[in-house]
């Protein structure tokens, strides 16, 4: 349950470690293991929503074969939060409502460990404030990679810095995270 902000300089492999996490790449050597049953959800910098689908029906998914009869209810009352159109096609959506659009879909999901890259890119004011507001609800835990320092110190417990193929962990915000490594580089 801690909201984990991955930092470290452009390149380093942030985005190659989710994608480890979440099994779209499989590691060059080692092993990765998981919690049998874990629910993972990644929302990518450039969402990929298949095209020609409609808001409502992307989001909706197959609640039946789920049986998640709950789901069509927080769908519409996700709609309504974000102020989307659920008659819109995907292929006619701009960048950040395709970014509103990828988050809700992957907090509808109820992942137990949300994977966020690049987040706030394509959102407005009102859209941050909204997923500061939802991570901070947020049940399961979260890995967050983004350059907004804003967004990481209102919504981090944790940082894990990733410099030169080594992670480097330290509790608390983005803030708390610039102290320590102050005193640790002294």
């Amino acid at each position: 349950n801690e909201r984990c902000g991955l930092i470290g300089r452009n390149g380093t492999g942030k985005s190659s470690l989710l994608k480890l996490i979440d099994q779209r790449l499989q590691p060059d050597e080692g092993e990765i293991m998981f919690k049998t049953g874990l629910r993972v959800a990644t929302v990518e910098q450039e969402p990929d929503i298949p095209a020609d689908i409609s808001i409502y029906d992307y989001l909706c998914g197959d609640y039946a074969e789920t049986e998640d009869w709950q789901r069509i209810g927080r769908v519409g009352a996700l709609i309504d939060q974000l102020h989307l159109d659920p008659d819109a096609l995907s292929n006619a959506l701009s960048g950040g409502t395709r970014k509103r659009v990828a988050l809700a879909k992957a907090l509808l999901d109820e992942p137990d460990l949300l994977l966020l890259d690049e987040p706030t890119n394509h959102l407005d004011f009102d859209g941050i404030i909204w997923l500061e507001q939802q991570v901070k609800q947020f049940r399961g835990s979260l890995i967050v990679i983004t350059h907004d320092r804003a967004f990481l110190d209102a919504i981090s417990t944790r940082i894990i810095e990733l410099d030169r193929g080594q992670l480097f962990s330290f509790p608390g915000n983005f803030t708390k995270w610039q102290e320590r490594k102050a005193e640790w580089l002294e």
